[in-house]
């Protein structure tokens, strides 16, 4: 499943092994081997989004700014999986790169005062990443996120049964999926952990959360802000959930009743959650007025790549307007 998936391919290998483990009387060990993979691999991705993709899309064709984040991240010491404690000299690099002042200090004031604090910080400095936070603000012409709408179904048990159940039966869910009947969105901030900082959050200020989540997975206990688990959901079926770097991903796996073949493998993807057709980023792509100079309309559409999954290659076509029917001349009588 790592590789088939390779997006975050350590988290699908990890939620594909949990279903194993999701069987009656079996309990879902939390092994310290899978806890340092997934702490590593959600670090490195925020890393590469923040540092490859955020550049690209943020200020495009800005070649200077992207210059100075590739510098950046080529001296940045990679949380690889044989470094027994990458995590002092990550957070050696966050304060002094990414930061410009220790990171336990801006988590505070993030956690204080969230879009707020973003704003503030972004305006005081004027390095790349600061450059790209005020070039993203001032793009976000968008409403706020519902924090009712983040996906949370894995911090209810009755929920993961009612997501195993439709999973089951209808097959198309997985990739058209919906949560009572409505669109969801799921990433660094639909974190379990994270309920009680839950604000309405302009797409410019999620870029923010995954700042936050990486100087999290940084610190001291950094390998306890990722919540993953497992449940049967059917006699011969077991349902697994991991919180990866772009959301939360579900596998469901059903064997025969020898458990020698697997009869089905299902997997709901946070793309699925925030590229829906009707869904986050869908709703606020409809409310754009085809009219925006071109540079405008990409920067926000750029914008909301960036902010719900910049792992996602995409192009922006500007279709032409329907020409509209020529109307009957006014009649005089």
């Amino acid at each position: 499943m790592g590789s088939l998936f390779n997006l975050c391919g350590q988290a699908h290998r990890l939620c594909s092994q949990l279903t194993s483990s999701a069987r009656p009387r079996r309990a879902c060990r939390r092994r310290p081997e899978a806890v340092s993979m997934l702490r590593r691999e959600t670090a490195a991705e925020h890393l590469r989004r923040i540092g490859l993709d955020w550049p690209r899309l943020l200020a495009p064709g800005d070649a200077p700014l992207a210059a100075q984040a590739a510098v950046a991240l080529q001296g940045c010491p990679w949380p690889a999986q044989h470094d027994p404690d990458p995590w002092p000299a990550l957070r050696h690099w966050l304060r002094h790169a990414l930061l410009r002042m220790p990171a336990s200090d801006w988590l505070a004031a993030w956690q204080a005062g969230s879009a707020e604090w973003l704003d503030t910080w972004a305006q005081r400095h004027d390095h790349w990443l600061a450059q790209l936070l005020r070039r993203a603000q001032g793009a976000d012409a968008f409403a706020p996120l519902k924090p009712e709408a983040a996906l949370r179904p894995h911090g209810h048990p009755p929920s993961l049964h009612m997501l195993g159940a439709t999973l089951a039966h209808k097959p198309a869910f997985a990739l058209r999926p919906l949560w009572h009947g409505a669109s969801a969105h799921t990433g660094p901030w639909s974190r379990l952990g994270n309920a009680a900082e839950d604000a309405p959050l302009k797409p410019w200020a999620l870029l923010g959360t995954r700042i936050a989540e990486l100087l999290r997975l940084a610190l001291e206990g950094g390998d306890t802000c990722l919540d993953w688990g497992a449940l049967a959901t059917g006699p011969r079926r077991g349902l697994a959930w991991v919180e990866m770097a772009r959301g939360l991903l579900v596998h469901q796996v059903e064997v025969d009743a020898g458990a020698q073949r697997v009869l089905a493998c299902r997997v709901v993807a946070p793309t699925e959650w925030n590229f829906h057709p009707q869904g986050e980023v869908a709703q606020r792509l409809a409310r754009l007025d085809p009219e925006l100079p071109e540079g405008t309309l990409t920067r926000r559409v750029n914008l909301l790549v960036a902010a719900f999954d910049p792992c996602v290659p995409f192009a922006i076509d500007r279709l032409r307007a329907c020409a509209r029917p020529a109307l009957p001349e006014a009649s005089h009588a």
